[in-house]
């Protein structure tokens, strides 16, 4: 009875948290909207319905490097944690002594009757590591939280596509020798670099300071406040 019941518990746990994850990763855009919409400054994200959770399960941050535009935490680190989240589960589990093999137990395990000793009820009861084993449906949860992080770091990625020319940009920028700029006397060199940190700047501006991505939450004040000071300084 108790290990049926440990059963039921870790069970009905991923259960209700893969069902949590699918609620989050079906009001993500799709990729095609991902692919078709790039304006920074608007929701990708439909409204969420009154009766959904209102806010993503998970944040990340963008962080912007010279050489690729990266989330903070990685797809790796994020699925290392909840990787780690599910083993405390199942240590808890295993944490639980059998009761065929406790002394105070052998009472009934190992019954006397009218003086007479009774062989063991159980010499070979299944483990709780067996029944958790042979849980196809407990295997499948697990597995969706899995794919459902996977897929939100793919959206993820897919988005983050838009500020390739950005981060070109940024790596351009600290390039430049800012004292050959400021003598520089070709007008037209000048035009395109004024014109290049303007609509840097603009585009940044609009830039909203966090994006609802289905599962995931994606935070931008950092990407924007790492790029604006070094467009600003050119400019």
């Amino acid at each position: 009875i108790i290990i049926n019941l440990l059963n039921v518990v870790i069970s009905t746990s991923f259960e209700e948290l893969s069902a949590i994850f699918q609620i989050h990763s079906d009001l993500a855009p799709s990729f095609e909207k991902l692919q078709s919409s790039l304006d920074t400054g608007i929701e990708l994200e439909n409204p969420r319905p009154a009766n959904a959770p209102q806010s993503p399960f998970l944040t990340a941050e963008l962080v912007l490097k010279p050489h690729q535009v990266e989330v903070d935490p990685s797809r790796n680190l994020t699925l290392s944690i909840i990787s780690q989240t599910i083993d405390l589960f199942y240590d808890a589990i295993h944490s639980v002594k059998p009761f065929q093999s406790d002394e105070k137990f052998k009472l009934f395990t190992e019954p006397s009757i009218v003086g007479h000793q009774e062989e063991k009820l159980f010499k070979n009861a299944l483990t709780v590591d067996f029944i958790i084993s042979i849980n196809d449906v407990l295997s499948a949860n697990r597995k969706s939280i899995t794919d459902n992080i996977n897929l939100a770091y793919d959206k993820v990625e897919e988005y983050v596509k838009r500020f390739e020319l950005i981060r070109e940009g940024y790596k351009e920028d600290l390039q430049v020798d800012k004292d050959k700029l400021r003598n520089e006397k070709d007008l037209d060199s000048l035009i395109t670099y004024c014109e290049r940190y303007t609509s840097e700047m603009a585009a940044l501006e609009g830039l909203l300071p966090e994006v609802n991505l289905g599962l995931l939450q994606l935070k931008q004040g950092t990407f924007k406040e790492e790029i604006i000071p070094t467009c600003r300084e050119l400019l």
